[in-house]
């Protein structure tokens, strides 16, 4: 679907090799990840690739063609990224909106099986420390760096409808809203449930705001309700009153906790890059890997139909986004 817009994308250096279709870079990036390998051995699967037909030839860019720098669509070569192309390119910034789009799209498929979400956050430690000298000591600290991955889950297949990530410091709480907001365009959002730390009244209004069911508990020191008519005081008045029914929908969110489970068990480690941008690109392709994985699984346990174009011109939307950032490694074939 990308690779039908002809949008190519170059590497560091503009006068290295010709630009790569903006398909194959997502192909490769998140290959990586599915595989969990270091860059070097990527070509190799890439190569594979080509051989199964995973890749295929793109229309060249006119310009490269025309200066002998191209590879004709006739030619019989697919081009791929190179090991240190992959690096460079999960590394760039304009990498995260495409990886977010194609989170939500590998979900789309199951959309009609999931009315009930689950919303979580959890955090991914990375291989890398901060160290700084405590002067009351006299004596040199670390701890080791870590991210916070927040998810907004199907309750049925366990499937990642949207997700964000922040530094490890942040709170959960603020990520409540735009993530569900995110998830009621492209999901039909009956109930979401989420745990302790996202208790708040700006979060029981927004379910008041999208006409749908959030439970979240309340904590023991929640003063009695007053009768406001707000939503936070009309759940705080059944969570009083029937604590049970309460906690029987509430349970559904012990599958995020399997979902974050799952995902950790795929990672087999901890986060390889060093810097903030790569370990959100990092794990957002890692997200989009295990997607796929339980788009495969329902796909052959329940026979789904998949028809994955009918929901590319959001993806599209959001390619011509990112090539409209004017990035000078995004170019637009003529």
């Amino acid at each position: 679907m990308i690779n039908d817009m002809e949008v190519r994308i170059r590497g560091p250096r503009r006068a290295g090799r010709p630009a790569l279709p903006l398909g194959h870079v997502l192909f490769a990036v998140v290959l990586k990840e599915y595989h969990r390998c270091p860059t070097r051995p990527i070509e190799s699967y890439l190569r594979e690739a080509v051989e199964l037909e995973y890749l295929r030839n793109v229309p060249t860019d006119p310009f490269l063609e025309a200066h002998g720098s191209g590879c004709p669509a006739d030619s019989g070569l697919v081009r791929i990224p190179s090991y240190n192309g992959v690096g460079y390119f999960e590394r760039s910034e304009w990498l995260t909106p495409l990886l977010l789009e194609l989170i939500t799209l590998s979900a789309l498929p199951l959309r009609s099986l999931e009315k009930v979400f689950a919303v979580d956050g959890t955090g991914w430690s990375s291989r890398w420390y901060d160290r700084w000298l405590d002067h009351r000591l006299s004596e040199e600290s670390d701890r080791q760096q870590w991210v916070k991955l927040h998810l907004v889950v199907g309750c049925k297949t366990n499937v990642v409808a949207r997700a964000a990530i922040s530094p490890g410091s942040h709170h959960d709480s603020p990520y409540f809203r735009p993530l569900v907001i995110e998830t009621a365009k492209h999901f039909d959002v009956e109930t979401v449930v989420a745990d302790l730390g996202y208790s708040s009244r700006a979060n029981y209004e927004l379910g008041r705001e999208l006409e749908h069911y959030v439970r979240i508990p309340f904590k023991d020191n929640t003063r009695p309700p007053t009768g406001d008519g707000s939503e936070w005081d009309r759940n705080l008045r059944k969570f009083n009153e029937n604590y049970e029914a309460f906690m029987v929908e509430y349970h559904a969110r012990s599958n995020v906790e399997s979902t974050n489970g799952a995902v950790k068990g795929t990672r087999s480690g901890k986060i390889r890059t060093k810097k903030f941008g790569a370990q959100v690109n990092e794990s957002l392709a890692l997200l989009v890997a295990y997607n796929l994985r339980v788009l495969a699984r329902e796909v052959r346990m329940r026979n789904l139909a998949l028809d994955l174009r009918k929901d590319s011109p959001m993806l599209e939307d959001c390619v011509r986004r990112v090539v409209g950032m004017r990035s000078p490694h995004l170019s637009r074939a003529a």
